[in-house]
């Protein structure tokens, strides 16, 4: 909120205006006092102060009368500035008196929590062990949502690496997208893709555990694999999120 002059009298001998001409700014000033629902720093100028006034409710609006404008900002987040070095945040809608170029500029904004993330349903891969070859991979449906894979020569094998295969099938034209995701720390998975003749088509061999993915567009109907690597096991783990779709 403010109040500004408009067309009044310069200089300190300046008078008051008759009580007539000032009705109106009580008027607004009344109304504010009703739409009152928390307090902001006092503001003055000249012979005039108006403390701890804010008004929500939306819109703005304003009243004149007698030379004198009242100017009602609701709704607004809260008034003020800070100041830090060089730089000046001033809170509302309000443009400072005086302020010069470059002016500032006012951004309301909306403090709201973040919303939970939802959980991602998984479910355990279909993988029959031992499926560390081609001719044993398990047959794997595309999905939307990731299964969840593990290595039966895992941490616990006391071997360093491993293969876990799968198989999918195609019965018309698609592009292929693999998504190899949730490695456990310390672990390195690489992800290849081949053809039924076994010929590689894709590879995503990221460092560590980072994800790996892969997409092979325009695949022909029929067989292919996917496979698993574990290039370094982990020492605590030796699971995967495995996802696999078709478009």
């Amino acid at each position: 909120m403010g109040i500004t002059t408009r067309n009044a009298p310069p200089g300190p001998e300046a008078r008051p205006t008759p009580l007539r001409g000032i009705a109106p700014l009580k008027l607004a000033l009344s109304v504010l006092a009703i739409l009152l629902v928390s307090s902001v720093l006092a503001q003055s100028g000249g012979s005039y102060t108006v403390s701890r006034w804010a008004a929500a409710g939306g819109g703005a609006m304003f009243s004149t009368g007698a030379g004198y404008t009242a100017g009602i900002t609701v709704a607004q987040p809260g008034a003020g500035k800070v100041a830090g070095g060089s730089y000046t945040i001033y809170g509302g809608f309000w443009q400072p008196v005086g302020s010069v170029p470059p002016r500032p500029i006012h951004l309301p904004m909306i403090v709201s929590a973040l919303p939970t993330p939802t959980p991602t349903p998984t479910s355990p891969c279909p993988e029959i062990e031992p499926n560390n070859i081609p001719s044993a991979a398990s047959l794997l449906s595309p999905a939307s949502t990731p299964c969840v894979g593990s290595f039966e020569n895992g941490p616990d094998s006391g071997q360093a690496t491993g293969d876990d295969y799968y198989r999918i099938t195609l019965s018309t034209q698609s592009t292929i997208g693999i998504g190899l995701t949730a490695l456990p720390s310390g672990a390195n998975y690489d992800l290849v893709l081949y053809n039924a003749a076994l010929t590689q088509l894709g590879l995503s061999n990221q460092p560590g555990s980072a994800d790996e993915s892969i997409i092979y567009p325009n695949a022909t109907p029929g067989n292919y694999y996917i496979r698993i690597y574990m290039r370094t096991r982990s020492p605590n783990a030796n699971t995967y999120l495995l996802r696999v779709t078709l478009n």
